[in-house]
């Protein structure tokens, strides 16, 4: 088996180790953290960093537990005392490396003399050539504040992923994969997103899970016009305001995820609890018994007033950061 370490989004622990165990059944974990977790697997890197939910993945060549008071250079040298860098990837003089050295949230600088010592153990081991300028692979010392190091071999730098646009209050991919797993995604799912901005939620259920039909709508007819590019017969998308969705029936929906605006980039002087009690009622009206509501808010006090003036049940929710932001995702089932 492989060990792994990998980094998501803060928070959301509970929900990331139900889903890593659902698509890499047979793991062990060996450490869970707020927002990280080291584990071994059977599965291939190429699947491990597939995962959408996960932000960085690191194939791991040695890890430790270390005392707080212990020094970063002598945390590096005991990681690459008993260091095996074989296993990764088939000896080839055609992969340039560079070595990265991180304690906390900050980048630190390596000695000459112990840079020496990892760039020969890396070139015996593996025929890679030592180019940080031009590097086609990063090895990573990681010395965690959870009093966790490591040392591995980045394989997000691998495998490119599709990156995310960065248009302002467009939801990260991890973030939106997240949402809808939340969401209990089933092949009969009639799914909404009233809000559906850029489309990434919508985006992700189309990608990654099953679905009966998916009904999108928002009030900015540009963004519409994007969404229509979707361009599938199990796609339906309106121009349509969250408040009044006129276009769907009662109880004709049993999934609804979305991100509502927050007043960070836009409706900066509406009152927001008003907001959320008429957008939480439209949204009763047309979610069926026991159907599931997924919400995703920085507003959490306004949202919690309008939630407590209406009959739908409070099930879970998760506190968690999102472009830095603290934000909350409610988990909701309509009675």
């Amino acid at each position: 088996m492989k060990t792994y370490f990998a980094t998501f989004i803060p928070g959301l622990s509970e929900a990331i180790k139900e889903a890593l165990l659902k698509d890499c059944p047979k793991i062990e974990i060996l450490k869970f953290f707020e927002s990280s977790i080291l584990f071994k697997s059977e599965d291939e890197y190429q699947h491990v960093v597939s995962l959408p939910y996960i932000n960085n993945v690191f194939l791991v060549a040695n890890h430790l537990h270390f005392d707080r008071n212990k020094k970063a250079g002598s945390i590096a040298k005991e990681l690459l005392k008993d260091a095996q860098f074989k296993q990764f990837i088939p000896n080839t003089k055609n992969v340039s490396f560079r070595i990265m050295i991180q304690k906390g949230a900050d980048l630190i600088h390596i000695p000459r003399e112990f840079s020496g010592k990892i760039i020969d153990k890396i070139t015996q081991q593996t025929g890679f050539v030592f180019a940080p300028l031009k590097a086609s692979v990063e090895y990573w010392f990681l010395i965690r504040n959870e009093g966790l190091a490591i040392l591995g071999i980045k394989l997000t730098n691998l495998i490119r992923r599709s990156p995310g646009d960065n248009q302002q209050g467009k939801l990260q991919p991890e973030i939106a994969n997240i949402l809808n797993f939340l969401s209990e995604p089933h092949k009969d799912d009639v799914y909404l997103d009233p809000f559906a901005g850029y489309g990434s939620l919508a985006k992700d259920r189309i990608l990654f899970n099953p679905y009966k039909h998916i009904y999108l709508s928002d009030i900015e007819k540009p963004l519409v016009e994007r969404l229509r590019k979707l361009n599938s017969d199990k796609v339906t998308v309106q121009l349509s305001d969250a408040l009044h969705l006129d276009y769907l029936k009662d109880k004709s929906v049993n999934k609804v995820v979305t991100d509502p605006p927050w007043g960070v980039y836009e409706m900066k002087n509406v009152r927001f609890e008003k907001f959320y009690k008429a957008m939480l009622n439209e949204m009763q009206r047309v979610v069926k018994t026991n159907g599931i509501i997924i919400i995703l808010t920085a507003r959490f006090k306004e949202f919690e007033k309008a939630l407590l003036q209406t009959t739908l049940h409070l099930f879970k929710k998760y506190s968690t950061l999102v472009n830095g932001k603290k934000a909350t995702i409610y988990k909701l089932t309509s009675v």
